[in-house]
């Protein structure tokens, strides 16, 4: 479910850049000058808005797909099985707020 989510979010990103990129290039005068402006934005702007909220809600359920996971992943690394060596306590502020060193 994860990499299905995640596909489809990469997919609507770029069809989202796609379609902005689109515009933004026949506003300039670069692509499809055949055409009028407004003709091309109302064909591609659809595709843009709707590209751009399925990127957003798909965006927010990979966000909150396993928070707790993710943040043990990276403010506890030991408890995963990750940095046993002791390499995450050279990141822990001391209690006196001084770095080691410095």
């Amino acid at each position: 479910m994860f990499l299905g989510v995640l596909m489809i979010h990469v997919l609507t990103v770029s069809v989202f850049v796609g379609t902005a990129v689109m515009i933004d290039l026949r506003l300039l005068g670069r692509t499809m000058t055949h055409v009028p402006a407004s003709q091309v934005i109302a064909r591609l702007l659809p595709w843009s808005e709707a590209g751009f909220v399925v990127m957003v809600v798909t965006g927010t359920l990979l966000f909150y797909a396993s928070p707790l996971a993710r943040y043990r992943e990276h403010v506890l690394p030991h408890e995963n099985g990750g940095a046993r060596d002791g390499a995450h306590q050279r990141l822990a502020v001391p209690p006196d707020g001084v770095s080691p060193g410095r």
